[in-house]
């Protein structure tokens, strides 16, 4: 896995890391901030997890941290997010759309930036790359060593926001092979996976394929696929969610 990047600098360009940035942006607290649903905050102490804990949806997105530079945050970083909205925000509370192409490539770029934000305030390792986050903020996709998906959380459980991280290996005739990474985001109704590896062993599509092998809840958002409608027929449960938001060793085929 890729080395932790510190939080002194930005973890995008590398410029001093003078701006903080939210796991989850400042926009979806208007969303949920009606709901009487619970977020998940985490509190970081230079650079380390100290506690977690749940609280009312009007703080939900307002976990933070300074690990961004202000030309990223105040430049890129704020046209994804104004961009993004107006696609997201439908979703995430249930309406039924269906994603072009290009939809599908604006909200599988915000998914991975997120991920690799909410990893760089929540974890003491990063599973993403420098090359990644080059792509990232210089050529507005994912990596093409990762896989997005999209599923539907039926919110059973009170909680308006998760994010967390799993990390796996993928096995190949029982000896460990390679490892990957798989990040769950939620967001009320819409759930992002984002997996995958930073290891270039990845170029072989078996692997790839191995890793995001789509679970049968999920769309799968990138690469892109014809026809994308949301929500999905099956929606999952908290229980399913957890189990969702897991990585588990693999066996190469």
């Amino acid at each position: 896995m890729a080395k932790k990047v510190t939080g002194r600098t930005c973890i995008f360009c590398g410029a001093k890391a003078d701006s903080k940035e939210h796991i989850f942006p400042d926009w979806i607290n208007q969303l949920i901030l009606t709901t009487d649903f619970e977020g998940m905050a985490f509190t970081i102490e230079r650079g380390k997890l100290i506690e977690q804990r749940t609280h009312r949806a009007s703080k939900a997105a307002h976990v933070s941290a300074r690990i961004v530079c202000g030309d990223c945050n105040h430049g890129w970083m704020s046209n994804l997010e104004g961009a993004a909205r107006p696609l997201l925000g439908p979703l995430m509370v249930g309406e039924q759309t269906r994603l072009t192409t290009e939809q599908q490539l604006l909200a599988a770029h915000w998914a991975v930036k997120t991920a690799m934000v909410g990893e760089a305030i929540q974890y003491h390792r990063n599973s993403f790359s420098q090359e990644d986050r080059d792509i990232v903020r210089g050529q507005g996709r994912p990596p093409l060593r990762a896989r997005v998906s999209i599923a539907a959380y039926a919110m059973d459980e009170p909680f308006a926001t998760q994010y967390s991280r799993g990390l796996g290996k993928v096995l190949r005739n029982g000896t460990p092979f390679l490892d990957f990474y798989s990040h769950t985001i939620q967001v009320l109704h819409l759930v992002f996976s984002v997996r995958g590896t930073d290891t270039f062993a990845a170029a072989d599509n078996r692997v790839l394929e191995t890793i995001a092998e789509p679970r049968y809840m999920e769309i799968p958002l990138f690469p892109s696929v014809e026809r994308c409608a949301w929500p999905p027929n099956l929606v999952m449960d908290h229980a399913s969610l957890l189990e969702y938001s897991g990585a588990h060793n693999l066996e190469l085929p």
